[in-house]
Parts: structure tokens; C-alpha cells; sequence
């Protein structure tokens, strides 16, 4: 999913549920005439774009604010979800009977709902930016730090990148392994326990005689104490 639609998204579907849907929606077609209709309908802060077919026939109406097409209305003789979004998701219409009410005042609502989150997205995208930074100098930098240790130990490692964090993965004997967590924010301070935990694992497992596994746990546990 692209960063515009991850934010939008959600968002709209609470909107839509207040004005579009608010009488339920219905996965039809949309109409010739219910096209003509919304070209005749006006909106101060909202332009529009009329295309029309061979025969001067309405196809297509595109909303704009502030010179972004926001929404877009495509007739077509099979399509369900006639409504396209700026961020590329297509949505069924309401029903037939509300077309009057409840799609005007989607149209009439939208301009301020879009303004109102417009400073909240462009907030969104550039920690989104920041983050993104943050996780790809982490990432270079955990792995030379990485490299470095564990040619120190002889250590077979497997080192997996994910979003927030980087997974190390260590052989261990006896067909195990140990995994240590080093998140993107706070590696620099774990990274230096990495080298003891190693070799706390290594006794603990030369001196047990039963075979073991360390992992962490969700909340789905269904834990048991005896009394």
C-alpha cells in the first residue's frame, strides 16, 4: 500500500460512512443521467471537468481542489464502483433512491474534510520521510557494527532486516540458534551486550542436559499457575 493511500484510507471510509453511506451503499453502475445531474451541480471550493463521448454524451466528471483531481465519476455499461479516489481507490455509490441527498453531501462535505487532513498528511508523509531515514542509516550502520563483532567469535550469523528492526541470528551449538532483537532506535546500546549474551547462551547450553528455546510471547498467551 503507497503512503498517501495508508493515510487516506482509513480517513475516508469514517467520512464516507457519515455522508456517502450513511443510507447504506449499492454496487451499481452509475447512470447517464445521474452523471448529467452531478455536472449541473456546483461547489465553490471544488472546480470540475466534464469529458464527453462521440455522441456529447457525459463519460467522465473530474473534481479539483486546489488543482488536484480529488475525485473522478466514470460511466460505464458494467463497472460497480464508479467513484475513484485521488489515492487510487475505487468505492461503490450509495443507493439509487439517496442519490440526491446523500452524494450531494459527500460533494458539499469533501472540500473541508480533504483541507482539514491536508496539513495532518504532509505531517504524516515527512515523519514518514524522517523515519525512513533514521531506519536506512540504522540499517548501514548495524550492519559494518555487526560484521565487525562477529568476526570476533567465529559465530555463524544470519542478520534479517525489518521495518522497525534488525534480527541477529546466531548458530549455536546442538542445532540451535540465537536470535537477538537490535531495533533501529536503540541499537547502539545493544549491540554492546550482543558479545556477553553470546557466551551466557553458550554456557547455559553446555551445562543443561535438556534441549531449550528462548522466544518472546504476544499477548494471545493463555497462561497456567498451580497452586
Amino acid at each position: 500500500m503507497s503512503l498517501e493511500k495508508d493515510f487516506w484510507k482509513g480517513i475516508f471510509s469514517d467520512f464516507a460512512d457519515r455522508t456517502l453511506r450513511r443510507n447504506g451503499f449499492s454496487k451499481r453502475v452509475l447512470e447517464k443521467q445521474e452523471l448529467e445531474k452531478i455536472s449541473k451541480w456546483d461547489f465553490l471550493t471544488m472546480s470540475k471537468e466534464i469529458i464527453k463521448g462521440n455522441e456529447d454524451e457525459i463519460n467522465q466528471i473530474k473534481f479539483f481542489i486546489k488543482n488536484v483531481n480529488v475525485i473522478t465519476f466514470t460511466h460505464s455499461g458494467y463497472y460497480k464502483y464508479p467513484l475513484k479516489m485521488f489515492y487510487g481507490t475505487n468505492y461503490a455509490l450509495c443507493k439509487k433512491e439517496n442519490f440526491d441527498t446523500d452524494l450531494y453531501l459527500f460533494l458539499q462535505e469533501f472540500p473541508d474534510f480533504y483541507l482539514q487532513h491536508l496539513e495532518e498528511y504532509e505531517r504524516f508523509k515527512q515523519n514518514n520521510i524522517k523515519q525512513e531515514k533514521i531506519k536506512q542509516v540504522a540499517e548501514n550502520n548495524i550492519q559494518i557494527m555487526v560484521k565487525s563483532l562477529m568476526k570476533q567469535t567465529g559465530y555463524q550469523y544470519v542478520l534479517e532486516m525489518q521495518e522497525t528492526t534488525c534480527i541477529l541470528k546466531i548458530k549455536m551449538k546442538r542445532k540451535q540458534m540465537l536470535e537477538i532483537s537490535l531495533p533501529h532506535k536503540t541499537f547502539t546500546k545493544r549491540i554492546q551486550k550482543i558479545l556477553p549474551t553470546i557466551e551466557l547462551m553458550k554456557q547455559t547450553i553446555e551445562n543443561s542436559d535438556v534441549r531449550f528455546s528462548l522466544k518472546g510471547y504476544g499477548n494471545h498467551m493463555n497462561w497456567k499457575q498451580e497452586k
